[in-house]
């Protein structure tokens, strides 16, 4: 139980479209015909969660050290 939520935190600290994006890749991989397929869909939702506002507020409260404040923008 702790380990569980320990990672459930560590998983909190992230960029909520981040977790989004990486949860349908899951769902998307299962079925994609090529490994270059499901690193494609990989790489782009990478870049979709690394240009919201809240990555910029993860990378700011990184530098200010302080927990970030996330608004799922």
């Amino acid at each position: 139980m702790h380990e569980a939520l320990s990672l459930a935190r560590s998983m909190m600290a992230n960029i909520p479209t981040g977790n989004w994006v990486a949860k349908q890749a899951l769902w998307a991989n299962q079925s994609a015909g090529s490994f270059e397929a499901a690193m494609d869909y990989e790489h782009r939702g990478v870049f979709i969660s690394q240009s919201t506002e809240d990555a910029v507020e993860k990378r700011n409260a990184f530098i200010e050290k302080r927990a970030p404040t996330f608004h799922n923008r």
